[in-house]
């Protein structure tokens, strides 16, 4: 190796004239001393990959660089007085600023910052090193042609030609991509069907949906170093055989069966949409679209397929608005609640029997005796109450229940009621096996319908008649709006039929028969009834 020293006069703008160009001489002449004129030479050692030198009066700055084609101005800076010129090396050839030759040609300088001078400096070369991992620099042989100037892709046809780089490139790789991660695959050919591979690629699976791919085409060594790029962004719509976003391989998860209701939009976002084992990714595979889904209801998630996926599915879940218990309680014989947001009627009952009202209190005591006096319901030693409310049409808002003790003195009124078999004390609401009077109509002993009809229709009260049976029809009325009722009940085996009878409550009122409805009804609804008025 051939090392050089020497002093520099240093980096200076030119002559400048009259009064600069004598403090300029004043300076260098007066203010410097004497040691700053004879400056040090650098006197630099080089071992094992690492440069040292001494330090330099008046230097603040050290400058070392590997002289190479184009770059002669780029160079490294310390104040030490030692540098890993290896390393130094290594990192310009990864960065590609540098050809792996094994030879390069070291320089130094001592540097003043301030007067941007070069004090002192030394040069040595050539020096051997090669990257100890990539592949030693080959010159090649012939002509280069770069792929820039040579590759192309025919939109018509789908093929990627390119010409030969030079003998240096022994294999080419090629690659789609829509995400910007490539697995490229690997051809000594200098030709590709690049529609093909993206048509294979998005009907496996292993290439997303879309309608625009970028192309990656690389000349490399038989090692595989890389010698040239080129590349491309392209539109092209995947020919494919789409696929049913339904189907037995379908599944969503994510989508509960039941919302609370909030006042606002309901929107659940599906997760792990997969088909064929795959999961789908929303925007590419699928979009999403929804209902209304603000009232409490039915609600539902459409997901609707998109690129390679096509049909749709509809998702369907509650909205439920859980609404606030009625306040209710009794004192002595009242039963009182508080009005309830939205009602516009109140119903109270025992036992299953209700009485509707406007009212916010009714005297249970009193309604319990008067089932009793009439034989609608046995005597007990405990009742269920019960407070229900209704909307202006007549739906059911809430609903308040609680088992009460009371000891009536009620006594059954024999003109209405068999008692010659003595009832036993039974729960509210009987069920059809309870024990029955005499005179009950059920079915097993079954009563003529001339008979009901006329013991029904000549009756002169409303108190029930006759052989009447709760614990099988458990009929109900219930406010349907302000001007109708809606009188439910229980299917009851063997019925063919029902007949509704009614009138309005008073003395001299007697039923009518209103309606007969088929066997597999259980509701009817009266309308354009007298507001105020008891049926």
């Amino acid at each position: 190796m051939k090392e050089k020293t020497g002093k520099m006069p240093g980096k200076r703008c030119g002559n400048r004239a009259g009064v600069w160009t004598f403090l300029y001489v004043l300076f260098l002449l007066v203010l410097l001393p004497a040691g700053r004129i004879f400056a040090e030479e650098l006197e630099v050692t080089l071992t094992s990959g690492v440069l040292k030198w001494n330090k330099i009066p008046w230097a603040n700055e050290y400058h070392y660089s590997v002289r190479f084609e184009d770059v002669e101005d780029e160079y490294g800076t310390t104040t030490s007085l030692s540098v890993d010129i290896d390393a130094y090396i290594d990192g310009l050839i990864e960065a590609g600023r540098l050809k792996n030759t094994g030879e390069h040609q070291l320089y130094m300088e001592a540097y003043n910052t301030e007067t941007f001078e070069t004090i002192s400096w030394w040069s040595n070369g050539p020096y051997k090193h090669f990257h100890p991992t990539l592949p030693p620099y080959e010159e090649p042989e012939g002509p280069v042609t770069r792929l820039s100037d040579s590759a192309g892709y025919d939109s018509s046809t789908g093929i990627l030609s390119w010409s030969k780089y030079s003998n240096l490139a022994k294999i080419y790789w090629y690659d789609v991509s829509n995400s910007g991660s490539l697995s490229a695959a690997a051809d000594e050919k200098l030709s590709v069907n690049i529609q093909k591979m993206i048509d294979e690629r998005v009907s496996d699976g292993s290439l997303d949906y879309s309608e625009s791919f970028l192309i990656v085409l690389t000349a490399n060594k038989k090692d595989g170093t890389e010698l040239d790029r080129w590349q491309k962004t392209i539109s092209y719509k995947p020919n494919i055989t789409p696929v049913e976003l339904t189907g037995e391989n379908s599944s969503t998860a994510g989508i509960e069966s039941e919302y609370e209701y909030t006042g606002t939009a309901i929107q659940p976002k599906p997760l792990n949409v997969i088909v064929n084992s795959k999961v789908l990714k929303e925007g590419t595979d699928f979009t999403v679209s929804y209902g209304s889904n603000t009232e409490p209801g039915t609600g539902y998630v459409k997901l609707t397929g998109k690129g390679k996926y096509t049909g749709s599915v509809k998702i369907s879940f509650l909205i439920v608005k859980t609404m606030p218990p009625i306040t209710a309680s009794v004192s002595g014989g009242t039963l009182s609640w508080k009005a309830y947001s939205g009602a516009e009627s109140y119903s109270y009952g025992a036992a299953g029997h209700y009485q509707l009202t406007s009212e916010l209190s009714a005297d249970i005591h009193a309604f319990i005796d008067e089932l009793i006096s009439k034989g609608t319901i046995p005597k007990t030693s405990s009742y269920l109450i019960e407070v229900e409310a209704f909307d202006g049409e007549g739906k059911k808002l809430q609903n308040w229940s609680k088992n009460i003790i009371y000891d009536s003195s009620a006594l059954i009124d024999t003109s209405t009621a068999d008692v010659s078999e003595e009832v036993e004390s039974t729960p509210a609401a009987p069920s059809q096996t309870a024990v029955r009077s005499a005179s009950d109509v059920y079915p097993e002993k079954p009563a003529k319908l001339a008979a009901v009809q006329k013991s029904i229709t000549t009756a002169i009260n409303d108190k029930d008649t006759k052989g009447s049976t709760y614990s099988f029809l458990q009929a109900k009325g219930v406010a349907k709006s302000r001007t109708s009722i809606m009188i439910t009940w229980k299917k009851v085996k063997g019925a063919k039929k029902y007949i509704i009878y009614g009138n309005r409550c008073g003395p001299g009122k007697k039923y009518k028969k209103l309606d007969t409805l088929g066997k597999s009804k259980t509701s009817w609804t009266k309308k354009k009834l007298k507001k105020g008025t008891y049926y």
